[in-house]
């Protein structure tokens, strides 16, 4: 599973590469990874609302992770107001996941990346 989510990560790496309207995360060699998700980060995080939108319409099975604990409810109910973790807030703020596992055919692969590099 790992090399399958390795490939497509890899694919993705090479047709998302210096994108204007987004970052991918990139780790050093040293670094294994299992790429349990491929998050994508859009420079412009007032969009990322909007784009997440556009791109569930066209059919794409994407997810936002992840929301800061102390911005949960329940945790606002308790009392937590206020930025504790800019970093983390910055992530979520910018963040979507697109699809990554290892039954993803090649075809699929292709509908992500072009519906993301199209919208």
């Amino acid at each position: 599973f790992v090399a399958k989510r390795t490939a497509i990560a890899e694919r993705y790496k090479e047709a998302f590469e210096g994108n204007s309207y987004f970052d991918i995360l990139t780790l050093p060699d040293s670094v294994k990874s299992s790429h349990h998700l491929f998050p994508i980060l859009l420079k412009n995080p007032s969009a990322t609302q909007k784009v997440f939108d556009q791109l569930k319409k066209k059919g794409l099975g994407i997810q936002r992770h992840y929301l800061p604990v102390y911005e949960h409810p329940f945790y606002r109910e308790l009392g937590y107001k206020g930025s504790y973790a800019p970093n983390a807030e910055n992530f979520y703020r910018r963040e979507i996941s697109i699809p990554i596992h290892p039954g993803l055919s090649l075809a699929q692969q292709k509908f992500v990346i072009k519906t993301v590099l199209d919208l």
